[in-house]
């Protein structure tokens, strides 16, 4: 699922984002690519201390385990997510508390897997339990924030190939499922916001013609993803 796209030899570590080579990695039973842990193990996104079984089939889901340098899985492990985008990854303190940012790379795709554990688990499954997104820095026993940042992190890194292609392979080749939140982007608005048909866009100044004229071109691609944008809209500018 992380193998690095320039290299099927290799995998894409979360976080310090390390390209490993794994071709020479092999311990009992004699797997390729793996070493007991050694150079990589597997980082639950979702941390289990938080909510996630480890017998539940939440434990096992790719679409939240990520292949991690021990150490730097060591480091992160069960913080909240936080820290402003275009930070280095790594341990950040916000709001007084220590939370871990996942670097400018993984950030928006570390949210929308979030986003996803969050509405495929509800509890219902066997040896799983409702997991939840909050505000803030929640307690272990709440479940995993900071929804806030993470919904920051989904608009300010769209997915790109590398997560799409990821997405794919899970479908196709492993679970059968997919991560809506990457075939849809927009759907994290209504579901995490306020469940209402209210997105707005915000237009920053664009180039001016001299004149006082001015000019601005919106890509909305990251916002309609899979279906036509929208017909010609009337924009009001108010002086303030």
């Amino acid at each position: 699922t992380d193998v690095d796209p320039d290299d099927p030899n290799r995998l894409i570590l979360v976080y310090d984002r390390v390209s490993l080579d794994v071709s020479d990695l092999i311990s009992s039973p004699g797997i390729p690519g793996w070493d007991s842990g050694a150079s990589w193990n597997r980082e639950h996104t979702w941390p289990r201390s938080r909510g996630v079984n480890s017998s539940g089939a939440d434990n096992s889901d790719l679409h939240q385990l990520r292949p991690s340098d021990q150490g730097i899985n060591s480091s992160r492990s069960n913080l909240n997510f936080g820290g402003e985008y275009g930070q280095s990854f790594g341990r950040v303190t916000a709001g007084g508390a220590t939370v871990w940012y996942p670097g400018d790379e993984d950030a928006g795709m570390i949210a929308r897997q979030q986003f996803y554990m969050a509405v495929r688990y509800d509890g219902s499954d066997p040896s799983t339990e409702d997991l939840e997104l909050a505000s803030g820095t929640p307690a272990s026993s709440v479940g995993l924030g900071n929804l806030d940042r993470l919904i920051e992190w989904h608009y300010a890194a769209v997915p790109d190939d590398f997560e799409r292609r990821r997405n794919d392979v899970i479908y196709d080749d492993y679970q059968g499922n997919r991560n809506p939140f990457v075939d849809r982007p927009e759907y994290v608005w209504s579901v995490f916001v306020d469940q209402a048909n209210d997105s707005q866009i915000s237009l920053a100044s664009g180039s001016t013609d001299g004149a006082g004229g001015s000019s601005l071109s919106l890509a909305l691609g990251a916002v309609f993803v899979g279906g036509a944008g929208p017909a010609t809209e009337a924009v009001t500018l108010n002086k303030l």
